[in-house]
């Protein structure tokens, strides 16, 4: 009796270690894969990524030697890196969408309110010596390092600019932050010919394009779409009145408008083309030399009014400049102001 029960309970352990032979690989394999090389995806569905545009508002960051700021540019790379992702299915919070000004806890306080699952900043460099020139990405939490390293190279195959390599940093940004992030400093708009390039368009969206694909290589995702470039930010479209007279819009034109310097004649830029505009205003005396600065802030039409006698002085005679936020003096937009 005893060896036949023995027997049985035998067999038993044998039936109940079988099962657990075939059940355990099974219970394993329904477990995710959370390595670095975690299963692949097709796009960037339910994927959060938050893109921030460095400085805004009154903190215009590094000002290139043809005038165009840095602020100007991160947004406009920023713009086209949202629109890529958007394009591939992720969902993208940006800290700033327009020209204004957002504090550095903020920044980082918009990516962790809205739980996203990855970060990224992006600048531009800027150095004393105009000589200077070369692509650098920064992290400060370790589980960023990879994600640094696919920012980098990227950035270095879409710009051809020196490697100044991958470094861990304590910036504010990117150490608040709860998720993987990143902040670049792409180029130095410090060295005119870097300047010149990120004036255009095309070198704008190549370094959102080369972040974009280091996003994509760093989530393991395969198949996205291409994406196709939005409209680019350009410069807007302004008109200038003079003395109740509208002196030139879309020219190159230098106009000569009759002022009586003194009088409440009135100065008025008018915002016609729906782009975002900050015209700066710089005065000049009969000689050339800048006597004055106003930074006026236009939304799409909108009309920005002032008074030079106001601004300049009451015998103001000289000239006004209007700089658009590309940097350019806006075409046919230099009015000569002259004695009646």
């Amino acid at each position: 009796m005893t060896i036949i029960l023995a027997r049985n309970l035998a067999k038993k352990a044998v039936v109940v270690f079988t099962m657990l032979v075939l059940i355990v690989p099974i219970m394993f394999a329904a477990i995710p894969v959370t390595s670095a090389k975690a299963a692949t995806r097709k796009n960037f569905k339910g994927i959060k990524i938050a893109v921030d545009p460095g400085h805004g508002g009154k903190d215009g960051g590094a000002l290139a030697p043809n005038r165009l700021t840095e602020k100007f540019i991160n947004l406009s790379v920023s713009k086209y890196l949202a629109a890529y992702l958007k394009k591939a299915g992720a969902k993208v919070v940006m800290t700033r969408k327009t020209d204004k000004f957002v504090s550095l806890p903020g920044r980082a306080a918009i990516a962790n309110r809205h739980k996203v699952h990855r970060f990224v900043s992006v600048h531009q460099n800027s150095a004393a010596n105009r000589k200077a020139n070369g692509t650098e990405t920064y992290f400060y939490h370790p589980s960023s390092a990879r994600l640094a390293r696919y920012v980098q190279r990227f950035l270095l195959k879409y710009s051809k600019l020196p490697n100044r390599g991958v470094r861990q940093k304590s910036l504010a940004v990117i150490r608040r932050s709860n998720m993987k992030g990143v902040l670049t400093e792409a180029s130095f708009i410090s060295n005119p010919k870097e300047a010149a390039k990120m004036k255009k368009g095309y070198h704008r969206k190549r370094q959102a394009l080369a972040i974009f694909n280091a996003l994509k290589k760093e989530l393991g995702v395969k198949d996205a779409p291409k994406p196709k470039p939005p409209k680019p930010l350009a410069p807007a479209k302004l008109k200038v009145h003079a003395g109740g007279k509208v002196s030139v819009q879309n020219t190159k034109t230098s106009v000569h408008i009759p002022y009586a310097t003194g009088a409440d004649n009135l100065i008025s830029i008018t915002n016609i083309s729906g782009e975002l505009a900050k015209p700066k205003v710089i005065f000049n005396d009969a000689l050339g030399k800048q006597i004055a600065e106003l930074e006026p802030f236009l939304q799409a039409k909108t009309i920005f009014s002032f008074y030079p006698k106001n601004l300049a002085g009451e015998n103001f005679i000289g000239s006004i400049d209007i700089i658009e936020p590309m940097g350019t003096i806006s075409p046919g937009f230099i009015a000569a102001l002259m004695a009646e």
